[in-house]
């Protein structure tokens, strides 16, 4: 996938369906921590796409946190780091291979976005 708004608006989405907030559930509060990537998080589209979770229902409240420039190192962030040490000492080939990779560390879950996941969410 590309990394612009509709990659991003589309891992939400399929979060809100994983987590059962499409059908009728309703979240009191969604809170969503974004770095300074503009491209990526800050686009029109996912902002925008905030907004229609709010609209349709999915919740109550919607926040869009931004962390402070230099101190984006957050959980995530150190995830990452850490799994890359482990990637990068193995043979990887395929994305389902590295879906497995990463499931194999006790705190990480891995989901994989199919090509069928990914929505062109601009009018």
């Amino acid at each position: 996938a590309k990394k612009g708004g509709n990659s991003v608006t589309s891992m939400i989405w399929k979060q809100l369906k994983l987590q059962g907030l499409i059908n009728g559930r309703c979240a009191k509060e969604i809170n969503m921590f974004f770095d300074n990537c503009a491209g990526q998080n800050k686009n029109n589209m996912v902002l925008r796409s905030l907004f229609y979770i709010v609209k349709l229902g999915i919740a109550k409240t919607v926040r869009a946190i931004f962390l402070i420039k230099g101190h984006t190192k957050n959980d995530c962030d150190r995830m990452f780091n850490i799994l890359k040490y482990d990637y990068r000492k193995k043979n990887v080939y395929t994305p389902p291979e590295l879906v497995t990779l990463l499931n194999a560390h006790p705190q990480v879950t891995a989901i994989p976005m199919l090509k069928t996941d990914f929505k062109n969410w601009e009018c």
